[in-house]
């Protein structure tokens, strides 16, 4: 119960701090312009400050919404000084009679402002970059310059207030310096800076010489003159330079894309003539499989028995079933076919050898496989067998010297005898090229 009762008063109290910072920001704000008794205005926003301070040293209530988690405290320290620095500066302005004006203001709030957000780019550039020296050494690089550059404007803008000419002059002829130069060096290294931003040093360039050349005393006449005479040099050498430098940069991208446009051409015609060649090997090499194909292709004659040979083939398979038809040496099916001795009678072209046979395109195997030599003679006997439907079609197939497979459709008619179908082979047919692949 004290555990539970602690707990209440932590959260009790966290909940007062949280509501106590946020309000402390308002009072901040509102403290800063508000014109009351200057005891009264002090105490509370020197203790809203406080409160406001208090914010950095806990996690639990953030105020910047961070870039990355280990940055969080960087980012809500960074937040509160500068509304400190806003809001702290508009509070002594309206609380105390000094010579902190609003043109000073202006100055310490744009120097402060123009750091952190640098540091803040900084930030963010390092994490999106691959965190190697080189990187590291580039930002840092980067950041001084803008840093540097940023400061030297606002202090240019600090001359104005302190009314001093040989401060500005001084000042102005750094930046002008800066200016040229980086335009200068944005030319010549073909640099992928954004163009407008170019543009808008240039002008501001222009327009900061004008000024300068302006505020020369009039006593000073004759070094006016010189002034103007050199700075027109000077612009006129530097539109020179950009001009030769976007004639050379324009011819480089010329020259580069012709030898682009070249390389692709003769990529191209290379491809062409190797995609040609390929399909002229490949060409050949068909017709050359083709003519080996022609020159070993089987060539028979499929008829009654021969009496000059008698060698035969005894088929032997096992039950084979489909849907549609069943072929056995038993009596299991239901129509019994005498297939009488038949003769292969090969030609004197080439040697073949007989793969198997085809009942209404159900292929039964002759294993081993039976080789037929050229002019020779092969009688072909089998036992009665039995289907389950009625033939329509027999086949033989055969394998060439190149391991071709053929189908040859044979010619047979049926004889009923009783209850036997009698099968009689009477011829063949041309033969056919299969897509059957045979194993290694």
């Amino acid at each position: 119960m004290n555990e539970k009762i602690k707990k209440n008063l932590l959260d009790i109290l966290n909940s007062i701090w949280s509501i106590s910072i946020s309000i402390s920001l308002i009072a901040m704000i509102v403290f800063a312009f508000w014109k009351i008794n200057i005891i009264t205005k002090q105490v509370l926003w020197y203790a809203s400050c406080a409160i406001w301070i208090s914010s950095c040293f806990n996690n639990k209530y953030k105020i910047a919404t961070s870039i990355n988690k280990k940055y969080a405290n960087l980012e809500n320290a960074a937040f509160v000084i500068a509304m400190l620095l806003i809001f702290g500066g508009i509070f002594i302005i309206k609380t105390y009679e000094t010579s902190f004006t609003w043109y000073w203001y202006a100055f310490v709030l744009v120097a402060v402002l123009a750091f952190y957000a640098t540091i803040a780019l900084a930030i963010i550039s390092w994490e999106k970059s691959d965190k190697g020296d080189s990187a590291k050494k580039k930002i840092v690089i980067l950041s001084a310059k803008a840093i540097s550059y940023l400061w030297l404007t606002d202090l240019f803008y600090m001359s104005f207030i302190v009314n001093s000419l040989l401060l500005r002059l001084i000042i102005g002829i750094i930046i002008l310096t800066i200016i040229l130069a980086s335009l200068a060096v944005a030319f010549l290294s073909n640099s992928q800076s954004p163009k407008w931003l170019l543009i808008i040093d240039f002008l501001y360039g222009i327009g900061l010489t004008i000024y300068l050349i302006y505020i020369i005393p009039e006593k000073y006449t004759n070094l006016q003159t010189i002034v103007t005479a050199i700075i027109a040099a000077i612009y006129s050498g530097l539109l020179t330079l950009v001009g030769v430098a976007w004639t050379i940069r324009k011819g480089d991208k010329d020259r580069k894309d012709d030898l682009e446009r070249r390389d692709k051409e003769r990529r191209e015609d290379l491809e062409r003539i190797d995609r040609e060649r390929r399909e002229d090997l490949e060409r050949i090499d068909k017709e050359r499989t083709e003519e080996e194909r022609k020159k070993y292709k089987p060539f028979f004659i499929a008829g009654e028995y021969c009496n000059d040979k008698n060698i035969k083939i005894i088929v032997k398979s096992d039950f084979i079933e489909n849907e549609s038809f069943s072929f056995v040496f038993n009596e299991k099916c239901t129509k019994p076919y005498v297939m009488k001795q038949w003769s292969i009678n090969n030609t004197n072209l080439n040697s073949f050898a007989i793969y198997g046979l085809k009942f209404n395109n159900v292929l039964v195997n002759i294993r081993p496989y039976k080789f037929v030599s050229q002019k020779e003679n092969i009688n072909i006997d089998m036992l009665t067998f039995f289907t389950r439907e009625e033939i329509n079609s027999i086949s033989i197939m055969v394998i060439d010297m190149l391991d071709n497979v053929y189908e040859v459709g044979l010619g047979f008619y049926l004889n009923e005898q009783d209850e036997t179908t009698v099968l009689r082979i009477y011829g063949n047919t041309r033969p056919k090229l299969t897509d059957i692949k045979l194993e290694p």
